[in-house]
């Protein structure tokens, strides 16, 4: 039976191929003179041109909102995992959901590609210096958005983990003494995890326009800076092996929320 990291190898590109076809669209759009302006905080509209306030078109908000986001950026161990595994450039899809201008929620994979500093003694053989290792990261975070203008949004957060070490695309010749390696030869745990996100807006997010479904919808299209904590603890389950992990990553994403008519 497949580990359920082995979702990790769910091919990223895809992923950002549906980024690109869901938000890009919005940079640098020429507003239309159909097109309306949410007043922030306020559940009326104005034309886009004239400014004139259109009291035929009260609209409200949807609560709810949702989006993805790519992440590309860096990893690294501290303590004894810095002794024993090299830093790691990683790659992340995450879902985000975000409720008013109150709540995130974020459901995010994260996959980096590393090796071993030196030989690792198990207790049943050793995975040799310079073998090919992986970390995979499923998380689950929760976000309290304490600032949210036209410009920037920034989100300190909390959330959980399950952390895994292993073999990348292992070999007999990266192990001595076990032949079971793809069992043995692996460091997984919970986690727990605090860090915070900055968004950085590239189009208007008072800019309403026609949805891919028909209707009209806002969209939220940023840079999102994220730097992660994470606590695992495997010195819990694999004695000498205290340490935590540093995450720098930079992505692009964006959210987007159904514009509903009152009238």
């Amino acid at each position: 039976m497949l580990h359920p990291l082995k979702m990790v190898k769910t091919p990223l590109l895809i992923a950002f191929a549906i980024t690109m076809l869901l938000f890009i669209p919005t940079f640098g759009q020429n507003i239309k003179l159909d097109t309306i302006k949410i007043v922030q905080n306020e559940n009326i509209v104005i034309d886009s041109n004239t400014e004139n306030i259109k009291e035929s078109q009260v609209t409200s908000m949807s609560k709810w909102g949702y989006g993805i986001n790519i992440f590309f950026g860096y990893g690294s161990f501290n303590q004894n995992l810095q002794n024993n595994f090299k830093n790691y450039p990683l790659c992340a899809l995450s879902f985000d959901f975000e409720y008013k201008k109150l709540l995130s929620l974020n459901f995010g994979i994260n996959y980096g590609a590393h090796k071993t500093k030196e030989d690792i003694t198990f207790k049943n053989g050793i995975w040799k210096k310079n073998s090919k290792a992986r970390t995979d990261i499923v998380e689950v975070l929760i976000g309290a958005i304490i600032l949210d203008n036209k410009k920037f949004k920034i989100v300190p957060f909390a959330g959980i983990a399950h952390i895994s070490i292993n073999a990348r695309k292992p070999s007999m010749y990266d192990f001595e003494l076990n032949p079971d390696y793809s069992e043995q030869f692996r460091l997984d745990n919970s986690a727990c995890v605090l860090g915070l996100t900055l968004n950085l807006k590239k189009n208007r997010p008072d800019i309403s326009v026609p949805g891919p479904h028909g209707g009209m919808v806002k969209y939220e299209v940023y840079f999102k800076l994220k730097y992660a904590y994470y606590m695992p603890k495997f010195e819990s389950k694999y004695p000498n092996f205290e340490g935590n992990i540093h995450s720098l990553s930079i992505g692009l994403g964006g959210i987007h929320k159904r514009v509903k008519s009152l009238q």
